[in-house]
Order: C-alpha cells, then sequence, then structure tokens
C-alpha cells in the first residue's frame, strides 16, 4: 500500500515537472520567436530639413510643368491591355523566342524622329486588375515592360527612380521618366533593384529616322497600360501610319 502510494506521488511529481518544462519551452519559444521579429522591424528614422523637402517638391513641379508644356506623342491612343498570348510566350525562363518576338512586334510602334530633340520625358499611367476587380496601382512584382529598338535599350522600369511616382485620382499607377534616365531592371522586379540607366534621348530618339518602341504591363493579374505619352522639346517626332 505504501509503495503504491509512493507510485501515484512519483507520477504526479513526474507529471508537474513534464508540464512545467513544457510551458519553459513554448514559453522560451515565444519570447526568442518575438525578438527575432522585433529584429526584423524596419528601422526607419528620416531625418530632414525644410530646405531639403522643398528643393525636392521644387524639382517634380519643374519636371512636371516642363512634360505638360512639352508636345506630346501618344504611343497607343487606345491603350493597351496586356495580351494573354505574350504573357504566356514570354513568360520568364519559359520564353518561347520565335513566337515572344511575334507578339512584342503586334504591339509595337514606329517612331520617326528628326534627330534634333533638345528634351524629352515618358509619362506612364497603367493599372492591374485582379479576382474581376477595378484596375488599381501596380503591386509588388508587376511592372512595366518598355524599350526603344531593343538591345540594351529595353527592360522593366524601376518604379523607384521615377521622377514622379503617385496613385490617380482614379487608383491607378502614373510615371514620368525623363528620357535622358530611364531605369532599367530585370527580373523578378523589386523596388530595391539597381537599374542600369539608359539615356534614350541621345542615344536613340536623337538618331534621325525610324525607331521600335512598345510597352507593357507585366502581371500575374489582368495589366492595362491606359497612357504612354512621350512629351517633347525641340525637333519632331511622329508616329508613322
Amino acid at each position: 500500500m505504501e509503495n503504491q502510494q509512493i507510485t501515484i506521488k512519483d507520477r504526479v511529481t513526474t507529471l508537474i515537472i513534464g508540464v512545467v518544462a513544457i510551458i519553459l519551452v513554448v514559453g522560451s519559444y515565444s519570447a526568442i520567436k518575438f525578438y527575432i521579429s522585433r529584429q526584423e522591424l524596419p528601422k526607419v528614422d528620416p531625418i530632414v530639413t525644410e530646405e531639403d523637402i522643398r528643393k525636392a517638391k521644387d524639382e517634380v513641379s519643374i519636371d512636371l510643368e516642363k512634360y505638360e508644356s512639352y508636345r506630346k506623342i501618344n504611343i497607343y491612343p487606345n491603350g493597351l491591355v496586356t495580351p494573354p498570348d505574350l504573357i504566356r510566350v514570354c513568360e520568364d525562363k519559359k520564353r518561347i523566342p520565335a513566337q515572344c518576338n511575334t507578339e512584342i512586334a503586334k504591339i509595337t510602334k514606329v517612331l520617326i524622329t528628326s534627330g534634333d530633340i533638345t528634351d524629352a520625358y515618358l509619362y506612364i499611367k497603367a493599372g492591374v486588375s485582379r479576382d474581376n476587380a477595378p484596375f488599381g496601382t501596380l503591386k509588388n512584382f508587376d511592372s512595366i515592360w518598355f524599350y526603344v529598338d531593343g538591345g540594351d535599350f529595353s527592360g522593366h522600369l524601376l518604379r523607384s527612380k521615377a521622377i514622379l511616382r503617385k496613385q490617380s485620382e482614379d487608383g491607378i499607377t502614373e510615371l514620368l521618366y525623363n528620357l535622358r534616365e530611364i531605369p532599367f531592371v530585370g527580373l523578378p522586379y523589386s523596388d530595391n533593384s539597381t537599374p542600369k540607366i539608359q539615356n534614350i534621348l541621345n542615344n536613340k530618339l536623337n538618331t534621325k529616322g525610324e525607331h521600335f518602341i512598345g510597352a507593357f504591363v507585366s502581371t500575374l493579374g489582368i495589366g492595362k497600360i491606359f497612357e504612354i505619352k512621350i512629351g517633347y522639346d525641340g525637333g519632331s517626332i511622329e508616329i508613322k501610319k
């Protein structure tokens, strides 16, 4: 009888020790997880001055005013919904070269330039729709692929390097770039990528003659370019009929 009581007592003690151990393990795990999560919090602490902010805003205003005052060429007057076939045959690592080239040719326009343009901007207004929702801003891995003549003068436009990047009144993305400083990146798209800057104005558009130009929204949703325009000063740019 006495041995039986000792056994029960031992079992209870063992159970209590086990429960305490579990509590300690769970508690330690939670504490470590919390500490790690705290370490991963973004450490954002801007140091700004009134002069810095005014200068930055004034620079954007000057570029925007210049663009608005320039003559415009509308690349896609009716907008452009990214063709599903283009996404299918041009998909990264699954590209079918000949078919991809054919799809890009379908959305390509031909510019005729005089070769003496003094300044030029690229304006884009684009959006993405998912799950039958209205078009909204570009998110995360969405991007805009753009090219002039191809080769090094093609790629995905880095939104974080745009002169102007904002959400329009109707809820989609607006971007403004100077064509002397077009920031191209590859995939996967990230706002933190290091771009290759290309001077499309001097190296392409100021070469007199014909130039291919095209763009589309790269997305797993439905992408649409609502507007893509070149605002320019000096010389002339026309779209070949």
